[in-house]
């Protein structure tokens, strides 16, 4: 599938007003598999964020509503800000019916729609955008605006906070160290490590609107990477970022790094009702 081309759209930059940090996580099986041992530890997960009052947004695998009702059942207890992820974790390519099947099991599951959505791998595609807005959700977080896996090359996706895609889909995109375009999420801060990261700290800074990523297998590797369907040079670098900081209990520590600079922490449903929402479900006036 073809990837989004902002010049074939209306793509609008907005500042946000202050300082926003929300904690994601893609809920999925395990390195694009069928196992669970890593997703399994999910409750633990929920706890450490819920002791430390961290907001926490979810984005589930479609898939997972059917084959593991008993975790989607305790992200919704725990009040988790449930959001959409791809329908099944091992098709590339998200598009119509994916996005479709996928919203049927949300709304089948917890009795409503979901409001955003996050793309297998970072990877918005012109389909999926058009999809997203004829299934009328409000805001996705699919672009990833540096390096790496994933990664969306349009420069105009670092010129602004978030943005307005065809005035109506709002994008948050995943968080980078400006100008670098390191990825500032929980897989690459390990890869990276501390010192390194100390020293973007100098150099680089973080955006206005953060939204960190993670998943549970970069939190609680599981040990059975060498069974996963992954391509080799991914398996390394799974294995390189486990020499570095690890489980959720890093978490809280993170949050008080965050709010120490000034952020707030939040969910992307309250980022979007904060920066997006004018009342009318329309997305609100440009900043300068």
């Amino acid at each position: 599938m073809r990837a989004f081309d902002p010049a074939k759209h209306t793509v609008e930059g907005r500042r946000s007003p202050e300082k926003i940090a929300v904690l994601s996580i893609d809920v999925e099986h395990d390195y694009d598999g069928g196992r669970t041992d890593a997703l399994d530890r999910l409750p633990a997960l929920l706890d450490v964020v819920r002791r430390a009052g961290l907001p926490l947004t979810a984005f589930v695998e479609g898939r997972l509503f059917t084959d593991r009702p008993d975790l989607c059942a305790r992200l919704a207890e725990s009040g988790a800000d449930l959001q959409l992820h791809c329908y099944d974790h091992r098709r590339p390519g998200d598009g119509a019916a994916s996005l479709r099947q996928g919203v049927e099991a949300f709304e089948r599951f917890l009795g409503w729609r979901p409001q955003g959505y996050r793309a297998r791998r970072y990877g918005l595609t012109e389909e999926l955008v058009g999809a997203l807005i004829a299934e009328g959700l409000a805001w996705d977080s699919s672009v990833l605006p540096g390096l790496g896996l994933g990664a969306h090359p349009a420069r105009i996706f670092r010129r602004a906070d978030w943005f307005v895609i065809d005035g109506g889909l709002a994008e948050f995109p995943v968080a980078i160290w400006r100008p670098s375009g390191i990825p500032f999420t929980h897989s690459y801060r390990r890869l990276m490590g501390r010192p390194l990261e100390a020293l973007l700290a100098l150099v680089a800074s973080l955006p206005t609107v953060l939204v960190y990523d993670m998943h549970m297998v970069d939190l609680v590797p599981d040990g059975r990477l060498a069974e996963a369907p992954l391509p080799l040079w991914l398996k390394g670098g799974y294995l390189l970022a486990r020499r570095g900081r690890g489980g959720f209990d890093t978490l809280p520590a993170l949050g008080e790094r965050l709010a120490a600079s000034g952020y707030r922490l939040s969910t992307l449903a309250d980022c979007h009702a904060r920066l997006a929402a004018d009342g009318n479900g329309r997305c609100g006036p440009t900043a300068p």
